[in-house]
């Protein structure tokens, strides 16, 4: 299969990105619809496609940019567990800002895969698996089987907020930021015409 050129890829991310920040306006608006297009988005730039045999575009983007994708996340001896799904919870699940004592330093690819939530002794949940279940259950495809663990997640409110709609928001803010990063960086370098990327 052809591979896309590299302008292609580029204005893709700053498409998907676009779309992402005038969704999060609109959902904090109160247009809380949105988030299903803010996560459809996400796992679109952050995730492999059903073939597998490729880079999700930001972390094409950022390995052709030499940009590590670093974040600070919630550090696992800080998330306790309590028993009958009584949640225990990070408020900042995400960020690019020096961390806090509860957070450590994440290549963005590890951070995706880290647990930030544990409902119960069994049930710890990743950012990757929270974005692709939302994405896939309540927005791109709307599967007809509820997610077992994305339903014990949703019943947990933060603010005004389910504890879903509310990590979403703070990876998708955190994904601009570094996006934007990426994209000034190969604008600089401004790559001939023509280029492909692997």
């Amino acid at each position: 299969m052809a591979e896309k050129e590299l302008s292609t890829q580029i204005k893709e991310l700053e498409d998907s990105l676009k779309i992402i920040k005038e969704d999060i306006t609109s959902y904090e608006q109160g247009n809380k619809e949105r988030i299903r297009t803010i996560a459809t988005q996400l796992r679109a730039i952050l995730f492999q496609g059903c073939s597998g045999d490729t880079k999700a575009l930001l972390f094409r983007l950022a390995q052709e940019a030499r940009i590590p994708l670093i974040c600070f996340g919630p550090r696992m001896d800080t998330l306790r567990v309590f028993d009958d799904a009584i949640f225990s919870i990070s408020m900042s699940v995400i960020s690019i800002s020096e961390p806090n004592p509860s957070q450590i330093k994440y290549f963005l690819e590890d951070y995706l895969e880290t647990t930030i939530i544990k409902i119960d002794r069994d049930t710890k949940v990743c950012p990757r698996k929270m974005i692709k279940d939302f994405a896939n259950t309540e927005a791109a495809h709307y599967d007809d089987k509820k997610k077992g663990t994305l339903e014990k997640v949703k019943k947990v409110k933060f603010a005004s907020n389910n504890y879903v709609e509310h990590s979403i928001i703070q990876i998708a803010k955190v994904i601009i930021l570094l996006s934007s990063k990426v994209l000034i960086k190969l604008k600089e370098s401004k790559p001939p015409m023509g280029v492909l990327l692997k």
